[in-house]
């Protein structure tokens, strides 16, 4: 998601963003947290809206971000459900997803 937004809306610039470091990739924590405020809002409405109620909409919240589950309960607090597995292949000095083995990884949150 994080770099079709980069190439449409910064085609010039979107190489040298992701090659600058993670930072871009925050896009779908903000993401993630637009939806789950636009769900509390159509659920209770404007004129309700508080931090109260997006706990209680976040207890019940869940997206899929590019293949990737996201939610939340009463104790979890980070939305990531699964992680992916990266590898760095320095012949070609860059970053790559894991071909082989899961595409996900499940995160383990304790009781």
């Amino acid at each position: 998601m994080t770099k079709s937004i980069l190439n449409e809306y910064r085609p010039d610039e979107a190489e040298a963003i992701i090659r600058s470091g993670g930072g871009y990739l925050k896009m779908q924590q903000l993401y993630i947290m637009f939806e789950l405020i636009s769900d509390t809002v159509e659920e209770i409405g404007p004129k309700n809206f508080s931090s109260q109620a997006v706990y209680d909409t976040a207890k019940t919240f869940s997206i899929d971000v590019d293949g990737c589950p996201h939610s939340y309960t009463d104790t979890k607090r980070v939305s990531n459900d699964a992680l992916a597995s990266f590898e760095v292949r320095a012949d070609e000095k860059d970053i790559f997803r894991r071909e082989s083995g899961p595409k996900w990884y499940p995160v383990l949150n304790e009781p």
